[in-house]
């Protein structure tokens, strides 16, 4: 029984151990992809809701970070205070 490997042997376990690390790097891309997607682009950094104030329905973003509220009137964004 012969448990030597021939060149051709060894050339074919490169060409598979070189596939493999690609298929591994393809993965990695697409991890690292998905984390920066799901933390910078969805969700978005504000929710955007309404109110109602003296019978008119005003849009208001939420800052999802810091909690910050800010209602959109005809002079531009206001924060809201408690």
């Amino acid at each position: 029984m012969n448990n030597s490997f021939t060149g051709k042997d060894l050339d074919l376990f490169y060409k598979m151990g070189c596939y493999l690390m690609k298929e591994r790097y393809y993965f990695i891309y697409a991890l690292v992809l998905l984390v920066f997607f799901s933390l910078f682009i969805h969700p978005t950094l504000y929710k955007y809701t309404e109110i109602e104030i003296n019978d008119q329905t005003l849009p208001v973003k939420i800052n999802r970070l810091t909690n910050n509220a800010k209602v959109l009137t005809s002079g531009g964004w206001l924060d809201i205070t408690k």
